[in-house]
């Protein structure tokens, strides 16, 4: 089943759509209370990081490849990261060096270049 999210500038939090539900900080509505917006959506791709974490778009992920020292960052794009490397069979046992650090709403300055 899909999974959305969608970033609440007004409350400053990610509100939840899955299965006819929504959802926030853990509670369950069955009405769109929290302002969840359908035009900026990120679906959870399926997979999770290292930890456990869920992967969404917009997600700012860490490669963790420790033979090859790449810490490089990226953003769960939708298509190009998940075409390469989440949807193959590669990428399966990939998201094992995969660490969720951010997202583009709430840590922008990740992506800074320093």
């Amino acid at each position: 089943m899909a999974k959305y999210r969608s970033w609440s500038k007004k409350h400053k939090c990610f509100t939840y759509f899955q299965n006819g539900f929504y959802g926030i900080d853990g509670a369950v509505f069955e009405t769109n209370r929290f302002g969840f917006n359908w035009q900026n959506a990120e679906q959870f791709t399926g997979k999770t990081d290292k930890h456990g974490t869920e992967i969404y778009k917009n997600d700012i992920i860490k490669f963790c490849f420790a033979e090859k020292g790449d810490n490089s960052k990226n953003v769960v794009d939708g298509h190009l990261f998940y075409n390469t490397l989440l949807s193959t069979d590669v990428g399966e046992k990939s998201t094992k060096f995969l660490k969720v650090i951010g997202n583009i709403h709430e840590n922008s300055e990740l992506l800074e270049v320093k």
